[in-house]
């Protein structure tokens, strides 16, 4: 048997991009997560598409009202996710 170790790959996303990618391993849809969090769909859409530019403050409480969600990206708007690929 063939030993493997996993692939990680670090990928720079912007808060939109990871609040999209954080709600679809969820398999939530943005009316779901809207019904869940209080949020707005419309504004859950904006967000996911760049066209909110959320501070800090705000992505603490989109990220609080979001039952155990972690926090998304960092100050400057864009962070890191880092995937694991297992097969």
């Amino acid at each position: 048997m063939n030993e493997f170790r996993p692939v990680k790959q670090r990928v720079e996303v912007s808060v939109g991009e990871s609040a999209r990618i954080l709600r679809e391993l969820q398999e939530l849809s943005q009316s779901q997560l809207a019904a869940l969090t209080g949020i707005p769909q419309t504004t859950i859409s904006a967000i996911e598409n760049g066209r909110v530019n959320l501070g800090v403050g705000a992505r603490s409480s989109v990220s609080s009202r979001s039952a155990g969600v972690p926090k998304l990206g960092s100050a400057s708007g864009r962070g890191s996710v880092e995937l694991s690929m297992d097969d």
